[in-house]
């Protein structure tokens, strides 16, 4: 097992996973997102099948995600080593591009009644994507100070996602709040 510390609480990991904040760093990128999961029995029909059909996009890229084990274990990403990240940027840029994963979100039509919430969520998940492709860029040049702030910027925004997420019948143990919780 691996030990980490996201900012909230010391995590294990099993040996050969991803760190859950390389999720979140990652993919603060893809919806740091979605904190999305399963609904609540009192949504609707349409709530319903709109949170699945988020989660499915979700669990698809977690699979991918976890099918790729961090190559740096003991990595802390408020404290990374210059000469790590080079080797974090290739990783996420590899395994992390949340273009496919957004554009699929993008596609999905909220129920009428949270049209509002799904705007300002989508909101929030561009700019976790430009703060995703901010990273891998200073990763790859390795610039410690760079990459600390996109890690403080991803942490805020999933703050945000977080927020919001349950106003759209969303909760933390989905595929999605796997993923970007």
């Amino acid at each position: 097992m691996h030990r980490q510390t996201n900012g909230r609480a010391r995590v294990q990991n099993p040996a050969g996973t991803a760190p859950r904040w390389a999720a979140i760093i990652m993919v603060a990128a893809t919806a740091a997102a979605l904190s999305v999961a399963a609904c609540t029995s009192s949504q609707g029909a349409k709530d319903r099948r709109f949170v699945a059909k988020a989660n499915a996009i979700c669990g698809q890229a977690t699979a991918r995600h976890s099918a790729h084990p961090f190559p740096l274990p003991g990595f802390d990403p408020l404290h990374p080593r210059p000469a790590d990240l080079p080797a974090v940027g290739r990783y996420f840029a590899r395994y992390g591009s949340a273009s496919a994963t957004t554009a699929r979100l993008d596609a999905l039509t909220a129920p009428a009644g949270h049209q509002r919430e799904w705007q300002e969520l989508r909101a929030l998940i561009n700019q976790a994507a430009a703060n995703g492709r901010r990273q891998i860029t200073v990763a790859e040049r390795a610039d410690v100070a760079g990459f600390e702030q996109t890690v403080r910027t991803a942490r805020h925004l999933s703050t945000e996602i977080n927020r919001i997420a349950p106003r759209l019948g969303f909760t933390s143990s989905s595929p999605c709040g796997q993923l970007f919780g």
